[in-house]
C-alpha cells in the first residue's frame, strides 16, 4: 500500500515508470546500487524534478511526514516487487 500511494503514480505500478517522463525502477542504478543512495533520494528528493523529498510529502491540504522507518521499509517493498532481495 505504501509503494502504491507514495510511488505508482509516477513510476507505475511495475516499476516500469513512463519513458521521458518518470524513469523506471526496473534496472534503476539507484534501486540495485548501495541503499543509501536510495535513502538519500527519499529523503532529499531530487532537485529540479518531480521527486520531492519524502521526509515531508504535502498532499493537497495536509503534510504526511516519513520517519526512517518508513522509509526503510518503502525501499524494502520496492526492491521486494521488481524481484530484488533487500
Amino acid at each position: 500500500a505504501v509503494y502504491a500511494v507514495s510511488c505508482a503514480g509516477c513510476h507505475q505500478s511495475a516499476g516500469q515508470g513512463i519513458p521521458g517522463v518518470f524513469p523506471a525502477l526496473i534496472g534503476s542504478s539507484i534501486v540495485t546500487g548501495p541503499v543509501e543512495g536510495h535513502i538519500g533520494i527519499l529523503i532529499n528528493g531530487v532537485a529540479g524534478s518531480a521527486m520531492q523529498s519524502f521526509a515531508q510529502v504535502h498532499l493537497m491540504t495536509y503534510t504526511i511526514k516519513l520517519n526512517q522507518m518508513l522509509i526503510s521499509l518503502l525501499i524494502t517493498l520496492i526492491m521486494e516487487s521488481l524481484g530484488m532481495k533487500p
